[in-house]
């Protein structure tokens, strides 16, 4: 559909794994939820592993284009280490891009992310 961005979204904690596939139509305000699961961190040994998991069963025409994750540690130059996931080591959001084929992959501080979704909210 004209005007239709598909994107992978997601919060990564200490615990879970919670991704979002959605659809923005550019004229509307409301993304749409294509797919969405929650996974526990302790069952993957690489948090790409998680995202193909994900994404495994993704048609062509809904795969995403980017990526925004926001994830509980800092972040420098789009890479973060989970100090309570040490197994995972460092994860490079530039790198998981080219892995996944997804053109964008960001990761966001978790506070960053919730800070951007507060400016959604109506003022009631």
């Amino acid at each position: 559909m004209e005007g239709k961005r598909i994107a992978l979204i997601g919060d990564v904690g200490g615990t879970n794994i919670r991704l979002q596939l959605i659809a923005i139509q550019l004229h509307l305000n409301e993304p749409e939820i294509i797919k969405e699961e929650k996974y526990k961190v302790k069952d993957y040994d690489i948090f790409e592993d998680a995202i193909r998991t994900f994404l495994k069963d993704i048609k062509e025409a809904d795969y995403p284009k980017c990526a925004a994750i926001g994830i509980a540690g800092p972040i420098s130059k789009n890479k973060v280490s989970l100090a309570n996931v040490g197994k995972w080591g460092v994860l490079n959001g530039d790198q998981l891009g080219v892995n996944l084929n997804i053109t964008t992959f960001q990761f966001l501080n978790d506070f960053e992310a919730a800070s951007y979704g507060i400016l959604t909210l109506p003022d009631e």
